[in-house]
């Protein structure tokens, strides 16, 4: 492991990916195979792989490349994994290619078709000229907030601080995930769900986690831990999936709402992300008993309010003793001088250029 660690970073990357959309091939190669132990067995060492490999970015200049690896690759690539042994998740959707098995593998996107199930209807395909024109937003928002942030990390409070770091993070999250699910469109023609949908219009935690945050996560975390728990069985029959197509969408709702309120003890181990959900339930049960609505602008409010206050202590705090912001806008100092130096050389090529066709016209 050493020696992969002192190789030069972009092998390292490449390494990284090579293993991973390798194992995303056989396991699309694999689908055939009986649900359970059988692709349990078939899972455990792919696993195990996805553990190491963070540990190719083990240095202090590798940090940010090494949590990412951590997030996609040992986190969620392998609750996919193991919801494919279960015959769930986005793995065991059977009209996906084999290369487009190893992408939803690989990547952080959600594979979709058109729904008639009214809960489902956000995950529904994302049209490509839409998603290209949320990029060119996303662009310029990441232009207008990554030079504020720097320039106003030592003036402004801890508070407004670390919201502006927020909407860094979603902008920059968001931005890689729809250049990715494009690139699949463009590429393989593997039609992709919204990653985001504006977390920061939401108007309850539920809200926030089910149906606008970070949905390949949610949606993995979803096919591994709650239908689990809500049907009262591990693995998923292979003609499940025929069966849901069949059901009336009245009968998929009724499933939603008894999904949204089983599972709120299952969103998450932390507990104050736990009691989050608790406190929310426990307010909004007996104002709708007695016929009070709260209006939406209150609900926004409060919202933005408790998970800028949750992440304050939880995330932010944390990265900050990694000395992680000033690492981030290292790279980004380093990626605009690289900017600029290619700028330069392309401006002198292109000098050159058009010098020798001058040259050889006379």
């Amino acid at each position: 492991m050493h020696l992969l660690q002192s190789s030069s970073y972009l092998k390292r990357l490449c390494l990284w990916q090579i293993a991973v959309w390798s194992s995303g091939y056989f396991i699309a190669a694999q689908r055939h195979r009986p649900p359970g132990l059988s692709r349990l067995a078939l899972a455990t060492p792919l696993a195990i792989l996805n553990f190491i490999l963070p540990l190719l970015f083990d240095g202090h200049d590798d940090a940010m490349t090494s949590i990412i690896v951590i997030m996609t690759t040992a986190g969620l690539s392998n609750i996919k994994l193991l919801s494919w042994a279960m015959n769930r998740g986005p793995l065991a959707e059977t009209w996906l290619t084999r290369m487009q098995c190893a992408a939803v593998y690989a990547l952080t996107v959600i594979p979709a078709k058109e729904r008639n199930f009214a809960e489902k209807n956000f995950l529904n395909p994302v049209p490509a000229e839409t998603r290209s024109g949320l990029l060119i937003i996303k662009i310029i928002g990441l232009c207008i907030a990554v030079p504020a942030y720097a320039l106003c990390i030592d003036r402004l409070p801890h508070f407004p601080s670390a919201l502006l770091q927020g909407v860094c993070q979603y902008l920059s999250m968001s931005f890689f995930m729809d250049a990715a699910s494009l690139l699949l469109w463009y590429s393989l023609k593997l039609p992709t769900a919204a990653n985001f949908r504006f977390p920061y219009a939401s108007t309850s935690p539920a809200d926030f986690w089910n149906r606008r945050w970070n949905l390949p996560v949610s949606q993995a975390m979803r096919a591994l831990i709650y239908d689990p728990f809500l049907e009262g069985r591990l693995i998923k029959p292979f003609e499940k999936e025929k069966e849901e197509e069949k059901k009336a969408p009245s009968s998929s709702l009724s499933r939603n709402s008894n999904s949204n309120h089983n599972t709120k003890l299952l969103r998450t181990c932390h507990w104050r992300i736990t009691s989050l959900f608790m406190v929310e339930g426990a307010v909004k049960q007996p104002l709708r008993r007695a016929g009070v609505q709260i209006p939406t602008w209150i609900q926004w409010i409060v919202t933005q309010f408790m998970f800028q206050k949750l992440m304050e202590t939880m995330w932010w705090v944390p990265a900050e003793e990694a000395d992680f912001p000033n690492i981030i806008m290292q790279h980004v100092k380093e990626g605009c001088i690289a900017l600029e130096q290619l700028g330069e050389d392309f401006v002198g090529f292109f000098n050159y250029a058009v010098f020798k066709l001058q040259e050889a016209k006379y």
